[in-house]
């Protein structure tokens, strides 16, 4: 993924430095479509404006960080580089530097070779389109004919490959579950607006963008819950947004009244563990970043705080920016934090909250930093939207949802204790998927199934069949028999959870079989807690 990353912080950059003084040069040529994404000519006093004021140290920072690349040579193959700063300061170096190194990605042959069946075709194919069409926006009056004709090329060629990927022949095509799936489609529909009015095929890229886009949202619900986790989620939201915005700027059309885009900064929220971590179910870091493109959600965050003018993202993405502090978030943030919007913690929030598209409660004693905070979780991998989708009409499992199901972990009926900064019941964490590494109930050894194979009905799984929240207790409950292995036999397989305000969880099981097996009640538990089984105490040095 280190070439995919570089790209993108490419782009980020690009997004800031490479064009906004376009007619700094005697001679350059400005266009009335051009630029346009992210924002135009008309935004850039108050941009700069927001650079030399409330933002001044955030500016500082991204200048500095691209002073220190400023003499690096453009690739002869991915991975990318770095972008200066000269839609801000006007400075010519940063002109130059910017001119160099989107020529030297548009005249690249090939960027990452084969990720599937197409050379470029994949997620440095998203990555790469995105800053090649920025780039391409914004510098458009500083390059020669010769020169916009060859990045206009590219982005049309890569763009194209992708177009055509979405209907057929590469691993994430149709897999509109998987996070992957979200750069592909935001890089064709970002280089499908840089090229509309100039190139005949971008109305209907751009229409296939919307689309794909559609058939996501579609797919995961109202909630603003993510089934693969907190970290495949930022991913998922960053990419889905790096589109979004531009294509309401330029075409008038929004998703904006989606409710998944309008509740998802509440799941990132209720996510959140301070100082710095996330409920981690799934495939999720336990810092809640997934690459380069997402080190800290800061970005996003803003864009939804400016969106819906909420104040409780607005302080969420302050806190990820503080305590991440990315670089290459740097651009995203001086672009998308609207001043405007004045932060506001989440003290005045129910501290629980149900997300039952996902089937995921996150239950807090409060919102202060050593508060211990209980999560709970039990229903279809993928959630139940997905039902709808994930089999076919003569009852075949959709193969789009089984490569959507990869990043998702067999934890039915699993918990997550956090309390004091540090995990006490631990999910397992990233690419540890199977139900004998999540803390659930195994049964002969087997738990609850992932549905990653093509025979495995998607449709059998558990649900969340209680759901009881108050001032001092919350109830969750949940029942899985259907999610374990037929040959098993299990009747019944239910958890109740209780959690008695500040500190108190209380867990009930009940299981049944239509014959005798073995029942294993499975913990992680965090570094040095102690567990009492059977009159034992057994201490766990795991984390």
């Amino acid at each position: 993924m280190t070439k995919g990353r570089r790209v993108l912080a490419l782009g980020m950059l690009v997004v800031m430095m490479a064009a906004g003084g376009a007619s700094a040069d005697e001679g350059a040529t400005q266009s009335p479509r051009h630029p346009r994404l992210y924002f135009s000519a008309a935004d850039l006093d108050s941009l700069r404006a927001r650079a030399a004021g409330s933002q001044r140290g955030l500016w500082q920072e991204l200048k500095k960080y691209c002073d220190e690349r400023l003499a690096d040579p453009p690739p002869s193959a991915l991975p990318g580089g770095d972008y200066d700063a000269y839609l801000i300061s006007g400075d010519a170096r940063y002109r130059d530097a910017a001119k160099e190194w989107l020529l030297g990605l548009a005249r690249m042959p090939e960027w990452a070779g084969k990720c599937g069946n197409r050379p470029d075709a994949g997620l440095y194919a998203g990555f790469g389109v995105i800053a090649l069409a920025v780039g391409y926006d914004w510098l458009y009056g500083e390059l020669s004919p010769e020169e916009r004709a060859d990045v206009a090329k590219k982005i049309a060629s890569v763009t194209s490959t992708l177009y055509d990927a979405t209907h057929e022949g590469e691993w994430w095509t149709g897999a509109y579950w998987h996070h992957d799936l979200t750069i592909p489609v935001a890089g064709m529909g970002v280089g499908a607006l840089a090229l509309r009015g100039e190139a005949p095929e971008a109305e209907r890229w751009l229409q296939r963008a919307v689309e794909e886009t559609e058939a996501i949202l579609a797919r995961i619900g109202e909630d603003g819950a993510w089934h693969e986790g907190a970290a495949p989620w930022a991913f998922g939201t960053m990419s889905l947004l790096l589109f979004l915005d531009p294509l309401e700027r330029d075409t008038g059309r929004g998703f904006w009244s989606h409710p998944w885009l309008e509740h998802t900064a509440y799941y990132r929220l209720y996510a959140w563990l301070p100082p710095d971590r996330v409920v981690n179910f799934d495939d999720c870091h336990v810092s809640g970043g997934y690459s380069t493109l997402t080190e800290d959600c800061a970005p996003l965050l803003y864009r939804l705080a400016r969106q819906y003018r909420d104040p409780h993202a607005q302080w969420l993405g302050d806190l990820d920016a503080a305590a991440k502090q990315s670089p290459h978030s740097l651009a995203w943030r001086l672009l998308w934090r609207d001043d405007t919007v004045k932060p506001r913690g989440p003290g005045d929030l129910p501290p629980a909250r149900f997300f039952p598209d996902q089937n995921l409660a996150i239950l807090r004693a409060g919102w202060k930093g050593g508060d211990p905070v209980v999560a709970f979780t039990c229903g279809p991998p993928l959630g139940k939207p997905a039902l709808r989708f994930a089999v076919n009409p003569d009852g075949t499992t959709n193969m789009g949802a089984n490569v959507g199901s990869d990043h998702t972990h067999a934890d039915q009926l699993s918990l997550m204790i956090y309390a004091n900064g540090d995990y006490l019941i631990s999910p397992p964490g990233y690419g540890r998927k199977e139900a004998s590494e999540e803390n659930c109930i195994l049964i002969d050894g087997k738990g609850p199934r992932r549905y990653a194979d093509s025979q495995d009905p998607i449709a059998e799984a558990g649900e969340i069949t209680q759901v009881s929240l108050g001032p001092e207790a919350d109830v969750v409950a949940g029942e899985a028999a259907a999610a374990y292995p037929p040959e098993l036999g299990v009747r019944r397989a239910a958890r109740r959870l209780a959690f008695a305000k500040p500190n108190v969880v209380a867990l009930s099981d009940s299981v049944r079989t239509e014959q005798p097996r073995t029942v294993e009640w499975r913990f992680h538990a965090g570094r040095g807690v102690k567990i009492a089984c059977a009159g034992r105490n057994r201490r766990s040095g795991r984390t």
